[in-house]
């Protein structure tokens, strides 16, 4: 590999086109900067200047290291500068969340890109586990989850709780005397649905085994499409609240009255040891208010 200070010391006589020069510039003596020229001639096998009495030119091989040694300390400059560049409304920030926090999510995010045109938002929908496993990955700088384990190298910040409501078709709303009775009309099942389903039997305080025993009358994984088999009364499900509010299907729909409402936590979480960029600041902030105003919304 070329001695880079070799390499300074010939773009310096170069310039000059002086070895007293050179020397002055680089407190060097003039045989030092005749040997740094000697030992770069000598790695190159080829002449790289002509010498006529005191004055020189450089050969073409000399043209070709000297374009060399200015690219090369161009790129050193530039890998420095980018190393202590941060600037906080420009970049790359990759976020995952759940197709719910999504709802009230991207849109925020969508209207902060359009005020920083350069910071560009990458936003995933996957489960809970599949976030972690991002985030310790690399994959993904920030997540919003339910839960984590906290002995896995993760830092969270606790946001607004997230409502779990039951969902089920209007048409059945004088039909259903019981969760019992609505557990016989079946049960539209989703990615998180038998985890949300497990926590409204814990609330009732019935076995959480019994998930399982329960009748699924369909599954699908989109979220925006969850509802449409529950407002035709195929059967129903449990998902955040938000889902309804969203959903195209909504006139259709009523949540099933429980004695008190059921919640579940969510935490922004990042690796331990990984320190973001200054750009996150923006979208910390905006996940913060998108998740109080949730909090201020959230029915007593």
């Amino acid at each position: 590999m070329l001695n880079n200070i070799w390499l300074r010391t010939y773009i310096t006589l170069v310039e000059t086109k002086s070895f007293t020069k050179t020397a002055d510039l680089l407190a060097m003596t003039q045989p030092g900067v005749s040997q740094h020229l000697q030992k770069l001639e000598s790695y190159c096998g080829k002449p790289l200047i002509k010498r006529y009495g005191k004055a020189f030119e450089i050969t073409e091989q000399g043209k070709i290291v000297y374009e060399y040694a200015l690219s090369t300390f161009k790129g050193h400059s530039n890998l420095l500068e980018q190393l202590s560049f941060d600037d906080k409304h420009s970049g790359v920030c990759r976020i995952a969340c759940s197709g719910a926090n999504a709802l009230s999510l991207y849109e925020q995010l969508v209207a902060l890109q359009v005020k920083f045109p350069h910071l560009v938002c990458e936003l995933e929908i996957a489960p809970n586990e599949r976030i972690l496993h991002h985030i310790q990955q690399g994959t993904v700088d920030l997540g919003i989850v339910s839960h984590y384990p906290i002995d896995k190298g993760f830092t969270a910040t606790h946001l607004t709780h997230e409502r779990i409501v039951v969902a089920l078709a209007k048409s059945w709303r004088a039909k259903v005397s019981s969760f019992d009775d609505l557990c016989q009309r079946g049960f539209i099942n989703h990615p998180d649905g038998k985890h949300y389903l497990t926590m409204v039997l814990n609330h009732l305080k019935m076995p959480a085994s019994r998930v399982e025993s329960i009748h699924v009358s369909g599954y699908i994984n989109q979220l925006n499409q969850i509802l449409l088999p529950v407002s035709r009364g195929l059967g129903f499900t449990v998902l955040p609240q938000i889902a309804i509010t969203h959903s195209p299907f909504k006139e259709s729909l009523c949540e099933f009255e429980l004695s008190n409402i059921i919640t579940q936590p969510r935490y922004l979480v990042k690796k331990s040891q990984r320190d973001l960029p200054a750009r996150f600041a923006l979208v910390t902030d905006t996940i913060n208010t998108v998740f109080e105003y949730a909090k201020e919304h959230l029915p007593k």
